[in-house]
């Protein structure tokens, strides 16, 4: 990935409102949509959307999140951190690209004491994953994003990760040798 790239992608981590977020839509927010975009929909549509126009429709309750995390899921957070533990030292698993945003609107819902349990669970999951991008960024060379099954947020590190350790080789090997790698 490219410097140009690689802002785009810090630009969207840093302006995420923006990012897409499902949304299930009531017959207000149907006729609403309709409207802005133009388009005819329904009652109980899934849209994807802006997540500050989803916000806005979810606070003015003219949809609900669609999330591919259920709550159940979320509670059960533990089975995500197995999977990781035990998939391999560079095989990260499949999450949706929007999972700690779904994992943060989902926790609204849930008691302290559930709260406590999925936060303890979500920082084992990343670390975790946190470790299996730290190895796949050592390794020289582009990264091909998509086979990787990193989220978004994860992206953008693994790509800032790269760079970082580029430039710290190139800059020893300079210093000591006199040479580019």
């Amino acid at each position: 990935m490219g410097t140009s790239s690689l802002r785009l992608e810090v630009l969207k981590l840093l302006l995420g409102d923006f990012r897409p977020v499902k949304v299930r839509l009531t017959e207000e927010g149907a006729k609403y949509i309709s409207g802005i975009f133009n388009e005819q929909y329904g009652e109980g549509d899934v849209v994807t959307l802006p997540l500050w126009l989803a916000f806005k429709l979810v606070e003015d309750g003219k949809a609900v999140y669609d999330y591919n995390l259920t709550e159940a899921e979320l509670k059960m957070l533990g089975s995500y951190v197995d999977g990781e533990r035990y998939s391999g030292r560079m095989k990260l698993n499949p999450l949706s690209k929007n999972f700690y945003l779904e994992v943060k609107l989902l926790s609204k819902n849930l008691t302290d004491e559930e709260r406590k349990k999925v936060r303890k669970d979500l920082e084992d999951l990343v670390m975790l994953r946190l470790q299996k991008i730290v190895r796949l960024a050592m390794i020289p060379g582009d990264v091909n994003i998509e086979s990787l099954n990193v989220t978004d947020e994860e992206a953008v590190l693994l790509y800032k990760l790269k760079d970082l350790i580029s430039a710290w080789v190139q800059g020893i090997l300079r210093e000591t040798i006199g040479e580019r790698a």
